[in-house]
């Protein structure tokens, strides 16, 4: 009865042990997710980072192009068109040209902007979500209840 009983407690410690050894395994795999999240998670930081400090300058120079096309058209179709030399006239025609050319770049400028914003605001919110789910993840993991509800039902 004796032998049984410590028969049975040396196949509990055998069985323990190897749950443990899984649990360990487990965690280290976890461990590492979470270090892969983390250099992600840095690395989008950094990339939104990079994003939002490029935005302000390319707003600046929107805003300064702006203002030279406003400067320009207030220029445009006044009474002195008419009075203007063959040069100056020549001029007016390349600052039209160059208005239409600045035109050109503001929408650019405008549209990578947009893009900037839309990317940044896609990154972090997939970076969000990750974390998230994977808090959710290391939570259930952690959580010994959880574990033995599953081992319970057999999973």
């Amino acid at each position: 009865a004796v032998e049984q009983q410590v028969s049975n407690v040396m196949g509990e410690v055998q069985r323990l042990e190897a749950k443990y050894a899984n649990l360990d395994h487990m965690m280290g795999r976890i461990e590492d997710d979470v270090k892969k999240l983390e250099r992600a998670r840095q690395r989008h930081g950094k990339q939104a980072k990079q994003i939002e400090e490029a935005i302000p300058p390319m707003e600046t120079q929107i805003t300064s192009l702006g203002s030279q096309i406003e400067h320009l058209e207030e220029e445009m179709g006044t009474d002195l068109s008419s009075t203007l030399t063959e040069e100056e006239q020549n001029l007016l025609e390349e600052l039209k040209a160059t208005q239409t050319r600045l035109d050109g770049e503001i929408e650019e400028h405008t549209q990578v902007v947009e893009e900037a914003t839309i990317k940044r605001q896609k990154l972090t919110s997939l970076l969000e979500d990750n974390l998230t789910v994977r808090r959710d993840e290391l939570t259930e993991s952690s959580n010994p209840n959880s574990r033995s509800r599953r081992s319970i039902g057999g999973t």
